[in-house]
């Protein structure tokens, strides 16, 4: 995601390798966190569930946890867009 936000970015605007490794290191952040979290707040169903339960558990967590890091890794690489008030579109 990093890359795309890269290539997608507005050419008047600069970025920077630490711009580059924040987005990337916030959106790991965010992930691991909210898969973390999730996964201890559904244990107690995963525990007994099996089959499609399972499997809708297993990529519900997921699913969360790869949007929060896509939302975050694209808020965290445009802030230097957002901060010299650059117009994206």
């Amino acid at each position: 995601m990093a890359g795309l936000n890269y290539a997608n970015k507005n050419p008047s605007c600069t970025y920077s390798n630490s711009d580059l490794a924040q987005g990337y290191g916030g959106a790991v952040s965010v992930s691991m966190c909210v898969a973390y979290s999730l996964r201890k707040m559904t244990a107690p169903i995963q525990k007994n569930a099996t089959g499609k339960k399972l499997v809708f558990l297993n990529t519900f967590v997921g699913a969360i946890s790869s949007a929060c890091a896509s939302y975050a890794n694209t808020s965290l690489m445009r802030q230097a867009e957002v901060k010299t008030g650059i117009e994206v579109f």
